[in-house]
């Protein structure tokens, strides 16, 4: 229920990245039980281990805070007195989505987004069973970021098709964005909801932890053969003992990897204050950058972060990774 509502926030909000789809996974696949992957209230449901909570089952809570990520989040509807408002916006991992039935003073509409046009149908009310859709046009409010921004008017049968606000797009030309958004997948488990995709969806809000404190492997799939110069890093408030960067050629797979940086002093640049823990601010988290020399740097389409240890006091677990950037 709480990760919903943070990715509708998310695809609202974010100027860039994708963080709203790391938080559509965080409010479903830790959640989700068999047979019928119905949701549970607690990541775990052993009491003698969640601190003695017995978790609500069926969480019907859940499944609503679910629900609304595509109604509320990806099409940014927002409840108006005089117009249908919509800010669709959709994060690279989905294809599209379509919610159909949508309400709006008597007037029910489809809303099919895909990754680059929102198509708006206003429906007759016959089809759904209503009588009291009035036959002249509704207006339509798209929001202020939209290239087609303002009111609209739509008839019953008439559709209006409008760009979609792509959000990881922004900002990928930029130092540090071109691992934004791209795939990536660890060789180790993460510790739940702490999934591998965070390490590159643009949000220091969102991380990446292994289960493990030994050596764990988050790789990222540049799509076409990248230049890179350096990486930076925000290893939020648990920073590795140590961590490597390997490439590993531009095929569709790597068959090898070669060993490009590898660091055992990763300084503490976000240190915890007991006197300063309690004030509300925006914090940076531990941040690393290394640039690379002519001869280490290169051209790589695949790119591997391995991390071991941990310099918190959660020597179990492994580190956290806020945000990979490749320079």
């Amino acid at each position: 229920m709480t990760w919903a509502m943070f990715a509708i926030n998310a695809a609202d909000l974010s100027p860039a990245g994708c963080a709203s789809y790391t938080y559509l996974l965080y409010a479903s696949q830790p959640y989700l039980r068999e047979p019928y992957y119905q949701f549970s209230e607690q990541i775990n449901d052993n009491i003698y281990e969640n601190g003695n909570t017995n978790p609500a089952f069926t969480f019907l809570t859940g499944h609503g805070g679910f629900l609304q990520v595509p109604t509320h989040g990806f099409t940014g509807y927002r409840p108006r007195l005089d117009a249908f408002y919509l800010d669709p916006s959709l994060p690279p991992q989905l294809e599209g989505i379509e919610v159909k039935g949508m309400k709006h003073q008597g007037s029910v509409f489809n809303v099919l987004v895909n990754s680059t046009n929102t198509t708006i149908t206003r429906l007759h009310p016959k089809a759904h069973g209503r009588s009291n859709d009035s036959p002249g046009p509704v207006t339509i409010r798209v929001g202020s970021r939209n290239k087609m921004a303002g009111d609209w008017k739509l008839s019953v049968g008439q559709s209006l098709v409008i760009p979609t606000r792509r959000p990881d797009l922004n900002g990928t030309d930029l130092p540090g964005n071109k691992a934004q958004c791209k795939r990536a997948e660890a060789d180790t488990p993460w510790h739940p909801g702490q999934f591998p995709l965070a390490a590159v969806d643009g949000s220091n809000h969102t991380v990446w932890q292994s289960a493990t404190s030994g050596p764990s492997a988050l790789t990222v799939d540049l799509e076409t053969p990248t230049v890179i110069n350096g990486v930076s890093f925000n290893w939020a408030s648990q920073p590795p003992e140590s961590w490597t960067l390997l490439v590993g050629g531009n095929g569709t797979a790597p068959a090898t990897w070669r060993r490009v940086y590898h660091s055992d002093e990763v300084e503490i640049t976000d240190p915890w204050i007991e006197d300063d823990a309690l004030i509300v601010r925006m914090r940076t988290g531990n941040t690393t950058t290394q640039m690379f020399d002519q001869n280490t740097s290169a051209v790589s389409r695949w790119v591997r972060l391995v991390v071991e240890g941990n310099k918190s006091h959660n020597k179990e677990r492994g580190p956290t990774v806020a945000q990979f950037g490749i320079l």
